[in-house]
């Protein structure tokens, strides 16, 4: 059996605190991995090198990762994943740390997951689900007495409860 290789050059995907977490954590490892960051923040770019790229431009990111002779990619926000990262690095030979985007769609539509809980009988909230014309668009829902704003789409924003308030689209 052969022992498998530690990631030597490590990519870090995203810009917020648990990505600065995670940089932080990969310069305390004993393997002493190479880290960049993209995007990254000010926080990040203090400690190992940030490149431009947006964490959704996944062409992009694949072609950083490729440039830079990375064999490992963590990646920390739900777009990236939402979006495919993990199948496009693995289609290249780029191993990587999140679910591929059939995975992911756990945490990118409610309407999906809420759908696939009633499959499994899981207990949930109740949901209406509206379509918008707009992207990004919240629409309020009315519950029994209990309504919530939600993107209709990625849910980086995970919800406000706001008691009676009727059917609204803003």
């Amino acid at each position: 059996m052969t022992t498998p290789t530690l990631p030597r050059n490590v990519l870090v995907v995203g810009s917020g605190g648990r990505e600065h977490a995670l940089v932080t954590a990969l310069l305390k490892s004993p393997i002493k991995p190479r880290v960049i960051c993209a995007p990254g923040n000010a926080g990040i770019e203090a400690q190992v090198p940030c490149f431009p790229i947006s964490a959704d431009n996944i062409p992009g990111l694949v072609q950083l990762a490729k440039d830079k002779s990375i064999d490992f990619v963590v990646v920390g926000p739900e777009v990236p994943l939402s979006l495919g990262l993990v199948d496009e690095l693995n289609k290249v030979g780029i191993l990587a740390f999140g679910p591929k985007a059939d995975g992911a769609r756990l945490e990118a539509s409610k309407t999906y997951t809420k759908k696939f809980y009633s499959n499994i009988r899981f207990q949930r909230q109740r949901l209406l689900s509206l379509p918008s014309q707009k992207k990004h668009t919240p629409i309020l829902i009315k519950i029994q007495d209990q309504s919530s704003l939600k993107p209709m789409d990625l849910l980086q924003v995970k919800g406000l409860s706001l008691p009676r308030i009727l059917l609204k689209q803003n």
